[in-house]
């Protein structure tokens, strides 16, 4: 590398690398034509949403004119989680939670942006954001639109587990936000309504819970917060109601009683329960109505605002009322409540009833009555079962039981000595022999890595397994588990199995013989990468856009393998990386996965330690150059032509400029974009798979992987944020990252998204590193955008030039490479935007002519050449101290440009081997002492 001496005393900040999962977009589409939020056809890309540490974090957007909106209820399992919600759109997006659970890993948003609305329902259950980020944890009603949130019970948790999520309304000046809160409650950090209207928040039942004393800060909002329609007043206080908290409730004058335990038309009441409630406002004395007839009986006025109405009996429903009574003697008539008590019945039978293949050894057992003395159990073949005695234990032992019979039961309770009639339960036990094949019986595609599973006979205690090509198979064991592991099979084979079910007492009832047919693997190509050291790791990678599933590699010194690498997360992104191995060694691997893909037999080698002699490929732009699939042929082909050709070269990697397909990123929420993006991912890892599964190609994000107007998601995560060094800044998702391969450090920088100073900061602590390293002779930069071209139509990045091209000079970068046009340039040495002697600074270089339609460049005196019209890689070859690069047209193989550079000498390198040692001193003296001329 250039100017390996520096002065300067550089302070390295060690920066810590994070683990940053992928985030998706998932917009809700209701096509299952439910209203469930788990159900994945309900959302754009069939699959649900959730938050994982470390894996996919899929965000959940509700814009558009559905038919259908998601209701989240306590019958949603697992609970409703995203990692961000948004609800906008121009015709508006909605969400509803009657009860249950929903986690938010960040924020929610109402209306995102300007023109956009959302409405989110909350009538009970829990919301928690900042599950995954607690600092993010906010609650935006009118971000930059329109929110409203329409609150009549439940929680809003924006401060659990440490979280400091703010409650924001109308946050910006094109926002409107309304909140409702006419119950439940809402714990929050702070309440910012910096752009909002009078009465933006309208109490009216429900409670703002916020962190400290924010009295003053409240009370600075004036009109902004109304109570009960602005026909209440707000109330507030600080360490009252709770404690080191600010309280923010409404207040309305109401005369009628409120509150009623039990509650309005509660079930399973007890029959020892009083009657209470809260006192309307004004009330002295209470007229207590009480009845199995509405609105109940008179029962007397008192000035208690509890009653006992004694004991009370089974299954009735009751009904009660009161009025009150003011000063003056005014009566305020209050409503009619009503409640029905417990029904006296046993309940949670089991087996449930109507179940099916039941044991012929079950034993049944149910849930008894609070109060029951007893019970008389009934059961038989017949409904409601014969009476089998009275018992007080809550089980019931029937003996050994017929298979496939319909059994009756039912138990009555006895309490005070009467029995209370139960319901009839019933159940059919199941037959001696094993069904309910996994796969099912003639099954055809069935996945290579299939494990075989059923259901056990009634009276089975261990399982004889039969499996083969041939009926009924070969005999394979005894065993206890009802499942059968048979390995890999393969492809389009028929197989038969029977499993032969063995009871307490050694009797064997045979099975039936089941057969199905196995498909073919998913053809999916394994890419690999560097994410730790080269010599002694490697990262295998794949995506599967037809199914999910789990991440394994089979590996080993032969195509025996031995041992295998296992990622649990299920995805279509896969990421798996080999560690422990031996440097300069070569390994066979397979990949695997739960989805049913098993790869072919492939190889890869380590790198050998402090490698000095090596060379590797540059390339970029292999995408297309037209906007429909069906036009790229020409370019697609080129790009197979150019990748099969560096194969052939036996370089020992490549590094890839960016722009890897045409349409990278998801462009819209149209489903219709995601099948046409993964078209177009399908076909580029299918004309690299030869190159990327037995070599690394370390990639960078160019503009065609960028998703439009700097929305968040983009394939590119997906497929490189787990697979590339994870040693760049902050969040930066795969884009920004170094490694070290033998002599040389290479750094990958991002053109696009990320703030080019920001990553200049890491940029300089990481050159000073490689620059300090007495082992690293040479320092090398790859992106997209060229800094330096002689494309008119796409000029120099002068943003790149500022913010990157000093650091270069300063710690001695050799090789600057970026594609994004479409031909091969090469500059001379620059520093300071000015030529200089060759190898005195950074030489730029673009190799985007990777397969797409070609550019023109044009004479620049910063530039010794370039040449265009054809498709061609950079192969550059190290050998110690000395680098030649060389471009070459993969259609001829002869080069187009070559040169070479070697370090700068060292102050004292009188032997030029690039250090200052003893060889150097004894040129020294020697020349001294011969000419008395001090060199």
């Amino acid at each position: 590398m250039a100017r390996r001496t520096i002065l300067n005393c550089v302070l390295l900040m060690v920066l810590g690398g994070s683990v940053w999962s992928a985030t998706i977009y998932n917009e809700w589409r209701g096509t299952a034509g439910t209203s469930d939020w788990n159900t994945p056809a309900n959302w754009n890309y069939g699959y649900v949403p959730k938050i994982v540490l470390g894996a996919d974090n899929i965000r959940a957007g509700f814009k558009g004119n559905m038919a259908v909106w998601p209701v989240i209820t306590d019958t949603t399992v697992p609970a409703a989680e995203a990692y961000n919600i948004s609800l906008g759109g121009t015709a508006g997006g909605t969400l509803t939670i009657d009860s249950g659970n929903l986690n938010v890993g960040q924020y929610l948003f109402m209306g995102v942006s300007s023109g956009e609305n959302g409405t989110f329902n909350i009538n009970g259950g829990t919301v928690t954001t900042g599950t995954f980020t607690p600092s993010n944890a906010h609650f935006m009603i009118g971000q930059a639109g329109t929110g409203t949130v329409n609150m009549t019970g439940g929680t809003v948790n924006l401060t659990a587990n440490g979280a400091t999520g703010d409650l924001r309304l109308a946050y910006t000046s094109t926002a409107t936000g309304k909140l409702n809160l006419n119950g439940g409650i809402i714990y929050a950090n702070n309440l910012l309504m910096p752009f909002a209207a009078a009465g933006a928040l309208d109490i009216s039942g429900g409670t703002l819970v916020l962190n400290g004393d924010q009295m003053a800060a409240v009370a600075a909002l004036g009109g902004k917060i109304i109570a009960y329609h602005g026909a209440g007043t707000v109330q507030v206080d600080y360490n009252v109601t709770n404690a080191g908290k600010t309280t923010v409730r409404g207040h309305l004058a109401v005369p009628e009683p409120t509150n009623p335990s039990p509650t309005n038309n509660a079930n399973q009441v007890p029959l020892e329960t009083d009657l209470s409630w809260t006192a309307g406002d004004g009330a002295i004395t209470h007229d207590v109505y009480f009845g199995t007839v509405s609105p109940g009986t008179f029962q007397g006025n008192q000035t208690i605002t509890t009653f006992d109405p004694g004991t009370l009996e089974y299954a009735t429903t009751y009904y009660w009322r009161i009025d009150e009574r003011a000063a003056g003697d005014v009566v305020t008539t209050g409503p009619v409540w009503s409640f029905s008590t417990i029904t006296g019945q046993a309940i949670n039978p089991s087996p449930e009833s109507g179940s099916v293949n039941v044991s012929v050894n079950a034993t049944l057992s149910w849930t008894g009555v609070a109060g029951a003395t007893s019970r008389d159990v009934y059961f038989g073949t017949t409904s409601p079962g014969a009476l089998q005695g009275n018992q007080t234990a809550t089980t019931f032992d029937p003996g050994t039981l017929l298979p496939n019979t319909t059994y009756y039961w039912r138990v009555d309770e006895i309490i005070d000595g009467t029995p209370i009639t139960g319901n009839v339960w019933s159940f059919t036990t199941g037959g001696l022999t094993a069904y309910n094949p996994s796969p099912a019986n003639a099954a055809t595609g069935v996945v290579l890595n299939k494990t075989l599973t059923w259901s056990a006979g009634a009276s089975a205690v261990s399982h004889d397994v039969y499996f083969g090509t041939t009926s009924p198979g070969t005999f394979r064991g005894n065993q206890a588990a009802a499942m059968f592991d048979p390995g890999v099979l393969a492809e389009n084979t028929k197989y038969y199995w029977r499993i032969d079910e063995c009871d307490s007492g050694d009797n064997v009832t045979t099975g039936t013989v089941w057969s199905f047919t196995t498909g073919v693997s998913p053809q999916v190509n394994p890419y690999l990468t560097w994410r730790s050291d080269p010599t002694t790791s490697i990262m295998v990678n794949w995506w599967n856009p037809v199914s999910t599933g789990d991440s394994s590699v089979d590996y080993g010194l032969t195509s025996s393998y031995g041992s295998t690498a296992t990622v649990a997360t299920v995805t279509h992104f896969h990421h798996v990386e080999l560690t422990n191995l031996t440097p300069a060694t070569t390994y066979h691997y397979r990949i695997r996965s739960s989805d049913g893909t098993v790869g072919p037999d492939n190889t890869f080698t380590t790198v050998t330690v402090n490698d000095t002699t090596f060379s590797f490929m540059v390339f970029g732009d292999p995408r297309g150059g037209d906007g429909s699939y069906a036009a790229n042929a020409m370019y697609h082909n080129r790009h197979r032509a150019l990748v099969n050709w560096m194969l052939a070269q036996n370089t020992d990697f490549a590094l890839q400029t960016g722009d890897i397909v045409w349409e990278g990123a998801i462009l819209t929420s149209d489903p219709a974009t995601k099948v046409t993006v993964e078209d177009y991912y399908t076909t580029f890892f299918d004309i690299e798979k030869e190159f990327s599964r037995t070599k690394v190609i370390m990639p960078t994000m160019g503009n065609h992987e960028v998703q439009p107007g700097g929305r968040d998601y983009t394939y590119y995560y997906d497929m490189y944020e787990g697979a590339n060094p994870a040693n760049g800044p902050a969040g930066n998702r795969g884009r920004i990252y170094s490694f070290n391969y033998g002599n040389a450090h290479f750094v990958c920088l991002s053109s696009f998204q990320i703030s080019l100073t920001s990553q200049a900061s890491w940029l300089a602590t990481d050159l000073a590193v490689a620059a300090a390293d007495s082992n690293i002779k040479w320092i090398i930069v790859f992106m997209h955008a060229p800094c330096y071209t002689t494309d008119t139509e796409r000029p120099n990045r002068t943003d790149e030039i500022a913010a990157w091209s000093p650091l270069f000079e300063q710690y001695g970068v050799d090789l600057v490479f970026a594609g994004h046009n479409h031909f091969y340039e090469r500059s001379y040495s620059i520093v300071n935007g000015e030529v200089v002697d060759h190898g005195d600074g950074p030489i730029y270089i673009t190799s985007g002519a990777g397969g797409a339609s070609f550019n023109t460049g044009s004479v620049n005196p910063l530039f010794a050449t370039w040449h265009g019209g054809e498709t061609l890689a950079v192969k550059v070859t190290i050998n110690g101290s000395y680098m030649t690069v060389d471009a070459i047209p993969n259609s001829t193989g002869v080069p187009v440009d070559a040169f070479q550079l070697t370090p700068p000498l060292l102050d004292g390198d009188f032997n030029e081997d690039g250090t200052v040692d003893t060889l150097d001193l004894d040129i020294f003296t020697g020349n001294w002492l011969e000419t008395g001329i001090w060199p």
